[in-house]
């Protein structure tokens, strides 16, 4: 295939992945609703580079393409017995060309040269700096820079420590890019100190603790302990990661069934948030057992909290919007169909984990981890920034190139 404009299309290329992983963590930390836009206009200009250079488009094994088909085509099937049709409409409409772009952009990104890619990983390491400066002037001066943007905007700033709620999503953002992060630096450091990349999730755990998202903390701490096993033995971590998934979703309700059964939800001693997710994955689980294949419907979770439900105390519903856990979100709303069909797509995504070097496969391990359990604890799996963030993620992990075959 001839090469229409090969100049042209590397400068495109170049210019939409730097301005990525340079802005992305940044606004990731500061405005969390803006990196949607900033991926997809991203992805499209990437796409449009691909066609300029005329030397084919990005495309995913044919046993990805299919399962992902297979869960999107089931998921806008589940309007039919939706709930709430409308809803699962319009938010299939929205999620699947995030995810499709998402997808596009992490394959695109495989394929940057090596010159790009330590350029990329210049910029990622500048922006993640820039976003880990930003949490901490907003950890210790009150969110000045939060509240003056709040203002502009006409909203009321918040009182107390529910201040710092407002950064969790900066704190999940940062304990997913650090993971591309420390990629990067290790591709600048000699061959045999590479592994001391491995002190930049560390450091990150550090900057964590000075805020109140448990998930984004106990998800960094994970992947760090599941990269340093990898290193010791990465496929046998990563067969565990896998499989680990697998049975997860396959037994969460039982398990949010069990430990409302424990009690936890009365023990006072558990922090509040933890107490109230474990009454959400109880109702949770009851409703999956009155549609377990079928489901309620694409995204109906948050039109299940019904009248006659339960209610946590006055102001908390038995289940507000999602259930904080992907595996009972998927399940709950596309049944048990749609969750093997996307557990497929995602097992068949995580497969590089069992081919990959030593320390790339440490890495992939790390955010891999990060992932499940921010996913296992935290946002509602159709929220636009959650999708966003691990799909950039995953496209600048692999940007910035594995630095064992770099040095091939």
């Amino acid at each position: 295939m001839s090469r229409p404009f090969p100049l042209l299309a590397s400068r495109l290329d170049a210019a939409a992945l730097l301005v990525l992983a340079f802005a992305f963590p940044g606004m990731a930390v500061l405005l969390p609703l803006a990196v949607v836009p900033l991926m997809l206009a991203v992805a499209a200009a990437c796409l449009l580079a691909e066609w300029l250079a005329g030397a084919g488009f990005s495309r995913p094994r044919p046993a990805v393409a299919l399962a992902g088909s297979a869960f999107a085509g089931w998921a806008l099937l589940s309007a039919l017995w939706s709930i709430e049709p409308a809803t699962s409409l319009q938010t299939w409409a929205r999620v699947m060309p995030t995810l499709a772009a998402g997808g596009f952009l992490i394959l695109h990104a495989g394929r940057a040269p090596a010159a790009l890619r330590r350029r990329l990983g210049a910029w990622l390491l500048a922006g993640v700096a820039v976003a880990a400066g930003l949490m901490l002037v907003e950890g210790a001066f009150g969110r000045p820079i939060n509240l003056f943007l709040a203002g502009l905007v006409d909203q009321l700033p918040e009182s107390g420590a529910f201040r710092l709620y407002r950064m969790n999503r900066g704190a999940v953002a940062l304990a997913i890019l650090v993971w591309p992060a420390a990629a990067a630096l290790a591709a600048r450091l000699p061959r045999g100190r590479r592994w001391l990349a491995l002190l930049l999730p560390l450091a990150t755990i550090g900057l964590l603790t000075g805020f109140v998202s448990a998930s984004a903390i106990v998800g960094c701490t994970l992947g760090l302990a599941a990269a340093l096993a990898a290193a010791a033995a990465p496929r046998l971590v990563a067969r565990s990661l896998l499989g680990g998934l697998a049975v997860v979703a396959l037994v969460m309700p039982l398990v949010g069934k069990g430990m409302a059964d424990l009690g936890l939800v009365e023990r006072e001693g558990l922090d509040f948030s933890w107490r109230h997710r474990v009454f959400i994955w109880d109702y949770t689980a009851g409703q999956i057992a009155e549609r377990p294949l079928l489901g309620f419907g694409f995204d109906a979770s948050r039109s299940l909290a019904k009248p006659e439900a339960p209610r946590f105390d006055e102001t908390h519903e038995a289940l507000p919007l999602h259930p904080h856990n992907a595996p009972l979100q998927v399940w709950v709303e596309l049944g048990l169909v749609g969750l093997l069909l996307g557990g497929a797509l995602l097992l068949l995504a995580l497969a590089r984990l069992r081919r990959a070097p030593p320390l790339t496969a440490a890495l992939d391990m790390g955010l891999g981890v990060s992932l499940t359990v921010i996913g296992l604890v935290a946002y509602g799996i159709w929220q636009y920034h959650w999708l966003t963030v691990p799909l950039v993620g995953a496209a600048l992990l692999r940007a910035v190139g594995p630095p064992e075959e770099e040095a091939r």
